[in-house]
């Protein structure tokens, strides 16, 4: 993706980000209407602040990308993921659940910060 279209709202202290960040980027569509927005935190309507690795505007909508750093094989379904890791596995459950609450504050901030505009 051009520089154009991404902003890195600030840069990444950790290796494995900017190396998933570069990727991303290297790998998005360069045309409209597509934009990214990375390393960037909100307050959400509690006061909390909530951190973004990743925000890509798409022609579907906003998709919001937390990254993670696990070595191994990661394997999974809608409701599980298995991570290989030195021959051991660990289950962990669906990720989606941990990413709903800052999807769901920025969602109900939209709106109050004028940031999108309803036709």
């Amino acid at each position: 993706m051009r520089p154009d279209r991404w902003t890195a709202v600030t840069e990444s202290s950790f290796p494995w980000e900017q190396d998933a960040l570069e990727f991303l980027r290297q790998h998005l569509p360069n045309h409209e209407p597509w934009r990214a927005w990375s390393n960037f935190e909100f307050i959400d309507d509690q006061g909390r602040v909530n951190e973004v690795d990743l925000l890509v505007l798409t022609p579907r909508g906003l998709i919001l990308v937390e990254i993670k750093s696990r070595p191994g094989i990661v394997e999974g379904d809608n409701h599980y993921l298995d991570l290989e890791q030195r021959r051991q596995e660990v289950h962990g459950g669906q990720p989606a659940p941990a990413r709903e609450p800052k999807g769901q504050a920025a969602g109900v901030l939209a709106p109050t910060a004028g940031c999108y505009r309803q036709e």
